[in-house]
């Protein structure tokens, strides 16, 4: 058989030129067939939302999970200075995530860069390890002035959804914050 042939056959067969069915085949197609189980299927799936509390009241929670930092996407929130503050998150749908992180004033302000913290007590300026567990952070009270806290959760399909929040910490000498007491 000359290599024309040869290759003509080998096209046919793989076009799947045949009296049999697709599905007899190729298997069964279906996405979540492929899945591990108890994995919904990828189109049933969505990027997680996440809600973010604090002690003090302070309330927040996306309308869609998306991984922005484009300005209808950010959280505001003032504290005084010398304030610690608590942020709490909890992330939907529930049961499908499978790790959240958080970090404080990203090293670069770089959200994708993943250099492991040097300890988990004071460097806060790098992501912490992903985890289902730990759905709580306190921030130590930080300098006046602007810094952003980031919380991320994950799915077990591979969705990520970030929460950016613009923490502004007031300066109790500013002159603003005097005249509005």
């Amino acid at each position: 058989m000359n290599l024309t042939r040869l290759f003509a056959v080998a096209l046919l067969v793989l076009a799947g030129c045949s009296n049999q069915s697709a599905q007899q085949l190729t298997g069964p197609s279906p996405v979540s067939s492929r899945l591990a189980p108890g994995l919904p299927p990828i189109e049933q799936s969505s990027p997680p939302r996440i809600r973010v509390w604090t002690d003090d009241g302070w309330r927040a929670s996306q309308k869609e999970g998306i991984v922005s930092l484009a300005p209808q996407y950010v959280f505001d929130l003032e504290v005084p200075e010398g304030q610690a503050v608590t942020f709490h998150w909890s992330a939907q749908p529930a049961g499908q995530t499978i790790g959240n992180r958080w970090a404080v004033d990203l090293d670069g302000q770089d959200i994708e860069d993943n250099t492991p913290r040097s300890d988990d007590v004071t460097d806060i300026r790098h992501w912490s390890v992903w985890s289902l567990t730990e759905m709580t952070a306190t921030v130590p009270p930080l300098s006046p002035g602007l810094h952003w806290v980031y919380i991320e959760a994950r799915t077990k399909v591979g969705f990520v959804s970030l929460f950016p929040i613009r923490l502004t910490v007031l300066s109790e000498s500013d002159p603003a914050i005097s005249q509005a007491r």
